[in-house]
């Protein structure tokens, strides 16, 4: 029970840092005709802070992005698994342990092929600064008299 309390949150923090991200990207971006590229964060988001300030301690940052790349990969086998792999409203083939069809098992790679690229896809609206920038400040420089000043 407290195993899917904790997953349950977990899906529950995708779920609210994704809504920020995308209604961030609504209000505060340059438009549709750019793509709603976005110049700096206004919203605050969960996730992107919470990597940012794991960030400092060397693997922390990866251990978590490694934990929700095999969230993903997990919830959507047990999906797979359930449902099987239908094309439209056509049942192609049932999961079934030690009987499933050797093609069966040729779509599920592909599918998780295509899980693993929308998880890599998709950091990007859950992090957007902790992918684009990580750690990175700017370095204002005011050149005075031929010398650069460094603040």
């Amino acid at each position: 029970i407290l195993l899917g309390v904790f997953f349950i949150l977990v899906a529950l923090l995708f779920t609210i840092s994704l809504f920020i991200s995308n209604l961030d990207k609504a209000l505060h971006s340059a438009g549709i005709s750019y793509g709603f590229i976005i110049f700096g964060t206004n919203l605050t988001n969960p996730l992107n802070e919470l990597l940012l300030a794991l960030q400092p301690v060397f693997p922390l940052d990866y251990i978590l992005i490694t934990v929700m790349t095999m969230y993903f990969v997990m919830t959507s086998m047990a999906g797979i698994r359930n449902m099987g792999i239908w094309f439209f409203w056509i049942r192609l083939y049932k999961i079934r342990p030690k009987r499933t069809r050797p093609q069966a098992l040729l779509f599920l790679c592909m599918i998780l092929l295509l899980i693993v690229l929308h998880t890599s896809y998709m950091i990007y609206s859950l992090a957007p600064q902790y992918v684009m920038y990580g750690s990175q400040k700017y370095l204002v420089q005011v050149r005075k008299n031929n010398s650069y000043n460094f603040p």
